[in-house]
């Protein structure tokens, strides 16, 4: 029954939480890495668009059971209920995270055994985000990111 749960949990947590509109925020140029933005409440974490790469965000969210969990958005158009997976990769280290499009955006939930933790916490310099349809988006570090996990554990 824990494997039907740990596959509902992302579906849940994006079918309750409100899309992302793209940031409006500072662009990277020439195709630099861009940096991260910290909410005012420590609790999310937004990686603005540049050119052709989508606004990428981290949140700490409470899902259906009440538990918080990392969410990954990524202001790229998605299908409501359409699947994708998001690369998230850094110094040779790499982890898969399933996303759902809710609201036109695509979005997944961070299980607290997820490998997307070691790769933010152990890869150094740039981080890419790419989806399987291509989109991509690279973060000049994994910056806030780590710490938005931390306090959603």
């Amino acid at each position: 029954m824990r494997p039907i749960a740990f596959l509902a949990l992302p579906l849940v947590v994006a079918a309750c939480a409100a899309p992302i509109a793209p940031s409006s925020g500072p662009m990277a140029q020439g195709g630099m890495a861009a940096n991260w933005t910290l909410g005012p409440d420590g609790r999310r974490a937004v990686l603005p668009a540049t050119g052709d790469s989508p606004q990428v965000s981290i949140a700490c969210e409470t899902s259906a059971t009440g538990s918080p969990a990392p969410v990954w958005t990524v202001a790229s158009p998605a299908p409501d209920g359409a699947g994708e997976i998001l690369r998230i990769a850094s110094s040779g280290f790499s982890s898969a995270l399933g996303m759902t499009g809710v609201g036109g955006v695509w979005r997944g939930a961070v299980a607290l055994d997820d490998a997307s933790r070691q790769v933010l916490r152990d890869g150094s310099g740039p981080v890419t985000f790419t989806l399987r349809s291509g989109v991509s988006a690279t973060a000049a570090n994994a910056g806030p990111a780590l710490d938005i996990y931390a306090s959603c554990s």
